[in-house]
């Protein structure tokens, strides 16, 4: 490694750990301005998180939590026939509120 590089590593090992201790006093600072009761609630949530990543999350097996995270996304329904089902198609016909002020306009004008 050249002197050049190394001296820029330097600095940006000194600039990262310059900005992490400003985030820390800024956390800090913020923390201390809150009242009594929003600082509990925020300890209190941060236990609760902390324990449950201890208890809960990191005794599952890797290939259990895979499948948990994937399993929060849902697939679009497969349609009866053509391309796009009944809700896609809905969805593509433009704004909601454009098909709400068109739904009105022509029950006026039944009247």
């Amino acid at each position: 490694m050249e002197k050049s590089e190394q001296y820029k590593e330097r600095l940006n090992r000194k600039k990262k750990k310059d900005y992490n201790a400003s985030r820390k006093r800024a956390k800090e600072k913020h923390y201390n301005k809150q009242s009594a009761g929003t600082k509990e609630r925020w300890d209190l949530n941060k236990k609760k998180s902390e324990d449950w990543n201890k208890e809960e999350f990191h005794k599952k097996s890797w290939n259990y939590r895979i499948r948990k995270f994937f399993e929060r996304f849902q697939r679009e329904p497969k349609p009866d026939d053509g391309l796009f089902s009944k809700k896609q198609i809905r969805r593509s016909k433009g704004n909601i509120f454009q098909r709400l002020f068109k739904k009105k306009n022509k029950k006026k004008r039944k009247k």
